[in-house]
């Protein structure tokens, strides 16, 4: 049994998992000695982007991630996710119930919500444009504006807490955290569908780059087994149904964050490693990083131009041209 264990697992890395790619590169342009944590990093164009975290830590670039400003939010929650629909207009989540506004690109925010503790953390928000938009909260609640975040309407409760949002359209949103939430009529009605893992391994983060594709990484879930092969979760059909990639050699780091670009293209990866597809994950090509690489959430606007950051704040940048 552990002969054709091997044998199979061999087959799944070679076929599944090719030679450090010299197709792109990542490389470390940004260091962070603030001793604060951070939690996302968005971007609007290649020059424009944001990156958040501890005590309402909000910081802006404007030359594609080389130089960062810090901008003043006006409260000290811990942020957790950014949105935006043009570079001036964006908006961010976090504790104790917190949602700010910008409308100038962070010259000035506006507090939109903040210490209500019945609203928990805000961990993912959405907008589709100015006024339309999602918020998740750690309670399993999601929220639901009109107006541009000015008010909200509970739209679900009893979703798993922590749900991550993709919002395609003002109808149609998916929520994901254990399951898949779906509405199609605007939040009126929700149903849910399974997401097929497979045993001893989790999942932190999702990628829908459209309503048919969905990619989620996978950690290891035991909470002590050392596993050093994981595979990427995806579904062709909105989460009717998923599948298992090839399993990629890791080390044991586990696969944390996950960009698509549409259902072909998208990165995958975590401490140590970064791995691209161009097949929808029927295969992967290792990209090569550079030492001490530990990102926590990534973003790309392109195939060519990407980024991401670690929990201590270093900013790395992908270069695809």
């Amino acid at each position: 049994m552990r002969f054709i264990r091997f044998i199979v697992l061999a087959t799944l890395l070679v076929f599944g998992c090719s030679e450090p790619s010299d197709q792109g590169r990542w490389e470390l342009i940004h260091s962070q000695s603030d001793g604060r944590t951070y939690s996302q990093i968005h971007f609007a164009n290649s020059s424009t982007g944001w990156i958040v975290g501890d005590n309402g830590t909000v910081k802006k670039t404007k030359d594609g991630g080389s130089t960062w400003e810090s901008q003043n939010s006006g409260i000290t929650s811990k942020f957790w996710d950014i949105s935006s629909v043009t570079k001036n207009l964006l908006w961010i989540c976090g504790h104790n119930g917190s949602l700010i506004k910008t409308s100038d690109g962070g010259d000035t925010w506006q507090t939109l919500l903040h210490g209500d503790t019945l609203d928990g953390i805000f961990i993912s928000v959405a907008f589709v444009d100015e006024n339309v938009g999602w918020l998740s909260n750690n309670n399993g609640s999601i929220l639901k504006t009109m107006d541009g975040g000015i008010t909200w309407e509970l739209s679900k409760k009893h979703s798993s807490g922590g749900a991550w949002i993709f919002a395609f359209d003002d109808a149609t949103q998916y929520h994901v955290k254990g399951k898949l939430f779906r509405t199609f009529d605007g939040g009126a009605s929700w149903d849910s569908v399974s997401i097929d893992r497979p045993a001893n391994y989790s999942s932190w983060g999702a990628s829908f780059p459209d309503k048919d594709h969905g990619f989620l990484p996978t950690e290891n879930g035991t909470g002590g087994m050392i596993i050093e092969e994981y595979p990427v979760l995806s579904t062709q059909n909105g989460g009717e149904s998923w599948q298992e990639s090839p399993y990629l050699e890791t080390g044991g780091y586990g696969l944390r964050c996950i960009w698509f670009i549409d259902g072909n293209t998208g990165w995958v990866g975590g401490s140590q490693n970064m791995f691209k597809t161009t097949d929808g994950g029927e295969s992967f090509s290792r990209e090569v990083v550079p030492d001490e690489f530990h990102p926590r959430n990534m973003t790309f606007i392109d195939e060519n131009h990407g980024w991401a950051v670690s929990y201590s704040g270093e900013v790395y940048r992908y270069s695809g041209d």
